[in-house]
Order: structure tokens, then C-alpha cells, then sequence
């Protein structure tokens, strides 16, 4: 019995700190394929939760904002979802190819925005970042307490920009009932994706100037130049999660993350930050499943 409380706390725990990777403003694609698959005689699995989280105003930025985010998710048969993005968009309809012990493999199509926070100074005289729909797919590989996962996401609109992530976690038990994840994540981009991002065209560029002109503040010296950014890797972390269910339905978690921003995504002249932070805590419950 101890052995089996022991598993069912672990895949809960995994399938939390997965959930919680994707809810952060940068996702990675550390999916999660041991989530429990026993059955229980219903098709349906629901979690819902919320986590507040503080979190950097857009990738680059030096101001932080606090954000409450969903923690849900509706599986069907353990296959068919809804709810947060398995391969680093924001929501997501998805299902699942391949689901082994091993080797998992999903598809699904989500949306994701490039900048999420319109209010940062930094971004003034910017264009309005509009929500993009992403076809995507990702793949995770599970040797013993270690996941590798990777996943790619192509733009469905006007740039028709790709997007694709790296990701490596584990979890293991620290006491009884408290497990602790951790994981480490890359986030990549062609040309498109990294412009969408954090270019700034000529027209953007004239724009700050203006304003930089007639004494607007809230921009800094450099950042009236235009920026065509090449596709590259963008970023790179670490998360840890630290989960503790309070019953069979029930779980409370605290996490936290560092990234620093790579290769063009770093000289961008809206990133005037590099290395970014982020904290919260959450609470979730499950219905259905195990």
C-alpha cells in the first residue's frame, strides 16, 4: 500500500509541476506520461485549480506583475484535453498519438501571444501584439525518474513563424506527502518568431524616437533603434515545484523560476533585463481519475 500511495503521489505531483511549466509566461514542453491510468470506471478527468504567481511584464522586461492563472485541465480517456498546452503555447486542444510507459506523443492546437503585457513603459510606442493560433506537436521520453521532451509549434497566421522548446524534469519525495520538482528548459524561434517577439520595426522605431523627441520618460537611450533579430535560441532556465496533497483530491504547491534571455532576445532593445524571476503558489483539485 505504501508503495502504491507513493506512485499515485509522484505521477499527481509530475503532472502538477507539468501543468505549472506551461502556465508561466515562457513555457517549456516538460510534459508528464505518469499521470495515473488506472481505471476507475469514468471517461473523464477534470482538474481545476489557480495559481498567483508574480511574474516579469513580458520576456526582457524589468518590471514584474502579479497574474492569476488557471490550473485546468479536462482528460478524456486519457488521451483527448483541454487545458493548458503540453508543447509551451498558452490553452490548448490536444490528444495524444502514442501514450506508452516510455514514449508519449501529442498534438494539439492552442493559441499564444508574443507580448503579454501592453502596460510595460518599455513597450511604448509599440504595436498592438495580437493572439496567434499554433499547430503543435511534442514527444517526451521517460527513463526512470527523468523526462526529456521537446516541441514545436507553427504558426497558423501571418507570419506562419515557428516556435520550438526543450525541456528535461524529474521529481522525487522529500518527506511524506511533499515531492519536489525540478527541471530545466530551452526555448527557440526562427526569424519570424523571435521578431514577433522582440523586433522592433523602422516604423516602431520612429514611433519611440518621437516620443523619446518630446521627453516621454519611460524609454531609455538605444531604444529608438530598429531591430530585425535572427531565429536562434531565446531562452534558458530552471523551475522547481515543491507539492504536497492534502488528500486524495486536493493539492497545495509553492514555485518559483530563473531564466536569462540568449542570443538576439537578449540585444533586443526592448529586453532591458536579461535574467527574470518568477514565484507563486497554487491549489488544485481532481475529479475523477485516481
Amino acid at each position: 500500500m505504501q508503495t502504491r500511495d507513493s506512485t499515485r503521489l509522484r505521477r499527481k505531483a509530475v503532472s502538477l509541476f507539468a501543468a505549472l511549466l506551461q502556465a508561466a509566461p515562457i513555457g517549456a514542453v516538460v510534459t508528464s506520461n505518469l499521470q495515473a491510468q488506472e481505471e476507475d470506471g469514468s471517461d473523464w478527468r477534470l482538474q481545476v485549480g489557480a495559481a498567483s504567481m508574480v511574474v516579469p511584464a513580458y520576456a526582457g522586461a524589468d518590471v514584474h506583475r502579479i497574474r492569476v492563472v488557471p490550473l485546468v485541465e479536462a482528460m478524456y480517456r486519457e488521451v483527448a484535453y483541454i487545458g493548458q498546452s503540453k508543447v509551451g503555447l498558452d490553452m490548448a486542444v490536444g490528444a495524444y498519438l502514442l501514450r506508452g510507459p516510455r514514449v508519449s506523443w501529442m498534438v494539439e492546437f492552442g493559441s499564444n501571444q508574443a507580448r503579454a503585457d501592453r502596460r510595460a513603459d518599455a513597450l511604448a510606442g509599440m504595436d498592438p501584439s495580437h493572439t496567434e493560433g499554433y499547430l503543435g506537436t511534442g514527444i517526451a521520453y521517460t527513463v526512470g525518474p527523468i523526462e526529456a521532451s521537446a516541441g514545436i509549434g507553427f504558426g497558423l497566421q501571418s507570419q506562419h513563424d515557428v516556435k520550438g522548446t526543450l525541456g528535461l524534469a524529474t521529481g522525487f519525495p522529500l518527506a511524506p506527502r511533499w515531492l519536489l520538482g525540478v527541471g530545466a528548459f530551452a526555448s527557440l524561434g526562427d526569424r519570424g518568431n523571435v521578431a514577433a517577439e522582440h523586433g522592433v520595426t523602422e516604423e516602431e522605431a520612429l514611433r519611440r524616437r518621437a516620443l523619446m523627441e518630446a521627453g516621454d520618460t519611460r524609454l531609455r537611450d538605444g531604444d529608438d533603434r530598429a531591430f530585425n533579430p535572427r531565429g536562434g535560441l531565446k531562452q534558458v532556465g530552471a523551475r522547481a515545484t515543491l507539492v504536497h496533497p492534502v488528500s486524495e483530491r486536493i493539492a497545495v504547491l509553492g514555485f518559483g523560476e530563473v531564466a536569462r534571455l540568449r542570443g538576439d532576445a537578449a540585444d533586443s532593445p526592448l529586453t532591458h533585463r536579461r535574467t527574470s524571476f518568477v514565484a507563486g503558489a497554487g491549489i488544485a483539485y481532481q475529479i475523477g481519475g485516481r
